[in-house]
């Protein structure tokens, strides 16, 4: 993997995942770049504007994961790219969990209507939402379009 950005006084970076076999792994004679083994992958990173090779633990036995290390690390050189990143990051910011928004819309209500025998039922409707929150994806953030639709599919 390598960058090229564009302009004439461009650092060239290129990464390289290797793995570094253990003294008793079958497969070290294979040599470096065997994808199947499952001794820790390292990056071999080439830094232009230094001249230099340099290793760095990948932090994993697996092959693709070390090969995302390394796209990760290339990606941090990309001003484009660390623009995406901080605005993806700036939305799920924004986003809120189901449960706190259920909170806040029971408690505006109650401000509003005061706590009559409508917010009673809006509350009863809404405690449902836990429910839907035990989803394998719990810990993920969900939508209030997404749980209302499924609310409304499944009566």
């Amino acid at each position: 993997m390598s960058e090229n950005p564009a302009g004439p006084f461009a650092i060239k970076r290129t990464v390289k995942v290797i793995v570094r076999h253990s003294a008793k792994c079958k497969n070290r004679k294979q040599g470096s770049e065997w994808r199947k083994c499952r001794c820790p992958k390292s990056l071999l990173i080439y830094e232009g504007d230094r001249g230099i090779n340099r290793r760095k633990s990948a932090g994993t036995r697996s092959w693709e994961q070390a090969e995302k290390a390394a796209q990760e690390f290339l990606d941090s050189f990309d001003k484009e790219k660390q623009e995406l990143k901080r605005l993806r990051s700036k939305k799920e910011r924004k986003q809120v969990r189901i449960e706190d928004a259920v909170a806040l819309y029971c408690a505006d209500m109650v401000a509003r209507l005061g706590d009559s025998g409508t917010v009673a039922m809006a509350r009863s409707l809404l405690a449902q939402s836990e429910t839907y929150a035990n989803f394998p994806q719990a810990s993920a953030v969900f939508s209030l379009t997404r749980f209302l639709n499924t609310k409304l599919n499944n009566d």
